[in-house]
């Protein structure tokens, strides 16, 4: 028997994720505080005792480590006291991860930054992924007013065969 307090504070449980072959290791408090749907997967009894170790990690299917790290960042980040310096790329895949798990807080900062993002094709697929209809007005704008023609390379027209 414990002849111990654990603090409330500075007491954190870790959970261990695994992300195809890469292993995460961090508080749990940020899922459970910031994700409806990690708060209610933390909730249930964990028999299993999935996610205590790198011997039995919580898995996360389809999902990609570039994407999951980008989240993380955004969670935990270096800096508290600074804003997340993170790249489009890294924004997009929090953007993903935010919608798909309930992270609210990621979601909106994630649409934000992406906005006012320069590339109009990955707004256009964003908007239609989401079914941001202001966004997919924006993009529309931006492409009409562009100099230089679309192309089947951009992904938006069909490719035209000979």
């Amino acid at each position: 028997m414990a002849d111990f307090v654990r603090d409330d504070e500075f007491y954190m449980t870790l959970v261990t994720f695994k992300v195809q072959n890469v292993h995460f290791r961090v508080p749990v408090d940020a899922f459970e505080a910031r994700s409806e749907v990690f708060r209610d997967m933390f909730a249930l009894p964990n028999e299993s005792a999935e996610g205590r170790s790198d011997d039995i990690p919580i898995v996360l299917e389809g999902i990609d480590v570039d994407d999951f790290k980008a989240l993380l960042r955004f969670l935990y980040p270096k800096k508290r006291a600074s804003t997340v310096r993170l790249s489009q790329k890294e924004w997009m895949g929090i953007h993903t991860l935010a919608h798909m798990w309930g992270f609210e807080e990621a979601r909106k900062a994630s649409n934000a930054s992406l906005v006012d993002m320069e590339d109009s094709i990955a707004k256009v697929e964003i908007a239609t992924r989401y079914d941001y209809d202001d966004w997919r007005r924006k993009a529309y704008e931006e492409l009409a007013k562009r100099p230089d023609p679309l192309s089947s390379v951009h992904g938006i027209l069909p490719e035209i065969k000979a």
